[in-house]
C-alpha cells in the first residue's frame, strides 16, 4: 500500500505544478468516485488455512466488491492529458473445500498513471474519453496471511463518458480494465493472467481556469 500511495502523491504534486507554469493552457480535475469492481478470471493457487490448522493449496477467485477512491486529471487546450488513478475495495477471496464454500476476507487495491485521449470534439457537453497506462496492484489482507501481501505490476486500459452539468462539475462513467500477472508464491506457483474491471460513477470538480 505504501509503494502505491507514494506512487499517487509524487504523481499528484508533479501534476499540480504544471498549471504554475502554464495557467493559461492548463486545468485540474478531482473526481472522488464510488463503484464496483469485478474480476473476470480466476485468481490462481495460494495457500490457506481452510480446515484445521494445517495451510493447504487451494484454487481461489476473487470476489466482486464495492470499490471507491479518486482521480486526478490534468488537461491541456488540446485532446490529451494525465491522469492519477487510486482505488481499494474491501473483497473477499474464494475457494471450495470438500464440495463446500470457504470465503476469506482480503483487500485488493491499486493505482494508475495514464495518459488520456478526449475522442470526441468537446462541442456537445458529453464527450468520450479513453485512458491507457501503468498500474500497481495489491493484495493483502487475511486470505493472503501465510502468502504475504503480493505486489504486481501491470497495465490500466479505460474508458469514460463525461457529461458537463456547470462549467465547473463534471458528471463522470468511468470503466478501467486492469491486466497483471499475478501468483502468491511465485517460486511454488506458476503466475495467472488476471484481468479485473473497476466501474465507477463519480463527480469531477473542476480547479483553476
Amino acid at each position: 500500500m505504501r509503494r502505491i500511495l507514494s506512487v499517487i502523491v509524487i504523481t499528484a504534486l508533479s501534476l499540480t505544478a504544471v498549471p504554475v507554469v502554464r495557467a493559461q493552457a492548463v486545468h485540474v480535475q478531482v473526481t472522488p468516485f464510488i463503484g464496483g469492481l469485478v474480476p473476470t478470471s480466476a485468481l490462481g493457487t495460494i495457500r490457506m488455512v481452510v480446515t484445521g490448522s494445517s495451510p493447504t493449496n487451494v484454487k481461489t477467485e476473487m470476489k466482486s466488491a464495492v470499490a471507491f477512491g479518486g482521480r486526478l486529471d490534468v488537461y491541456s487546450r488540446g485532446r490529451f492529458g494525465l491522469q492519477a488513478l487510486y482505488f481499494h475495495s474491501n473483497t473477499g477471496v474464494r475457494t471450495i473445500v470438500a464440495a463446500l464454500p470457504v470465503t476469506r476476507d482480503a483487500v485488493f487495491q491499486g493505482g494508475s498513471i495514464k495518459v488520456n485521449y478526449q475522442a470526441t470534439s468537446a462541442q456537445t457537453g458529453t464527450d468520450l474519453v479513453l485512458s491507457g497506462g501503468v498500474a500497481g496492484l495489491s493484495h493483502s489482507g487475511q486470505a493472503f496471511a501465510i502468502n504475504g501481501n503480493r505486489f504486481n505490476v501491470g497495465g490500466d486500459l479505460g474508458a469514460g463518458l463525461h457529461v458537463v452539468m456547470t462549467p465547473n462539475v463534471t458528471l463522470r462513467f468511468d470503466a478501467d480494465m486492469f491486466v497483471h500477472r499475478f501468483s502468491s508464491a511465485p517460486a511454488v506457483f506458476p503466475a495467472t493472467t488476471q484481468v479485473d474491471m473497476l466501474i465507477t460513477a463519480g463527480l469531477a470538480f473542476k480547479l483553476g481556469r
